[in-house]
């Protein structure tokens, strides 16, 4: 497959322990062999999946609770709107 370029939005599809997480991403940086991704839309069950691998492997596992509770994106649309204009 061609390395896709900075500004690109993909498709992603990862099977872990035969699940398969599907997310689509914007390229914030490609080089190599290697790409970062921020990630733009995930199917939920991909999402939970995702977050629960992390902080298993976090050294600080409530820090990154606190980071995906507080995203403004995963918040209800009401408290997303009060959060914005505090």
């Amino acid at each position: 497959p061609e390395q896709p370029e900075k500004g690109e939005i993909v498709a992603v599809q990862m099977s872990f322990n035969g699940l398969l997480l599907r997310m689509d991403g914007k390229v914030i940086r490609s080089q190599p062999q290697r790409i970062a991704l921020h990630f733009m839309q995930m199917e939920l069950e991909s999402y939970d999946i995702l977050s629960r691998v992390i902080m298993l492997n976090s050294t600080c596992p409530e820090r990154i609770e606190d980071e995906l509770s507080s995203h403004i994106g995963l918040q209800e649309p009401l408290a997303a709107y009060r959060h914005r204009r505090a």
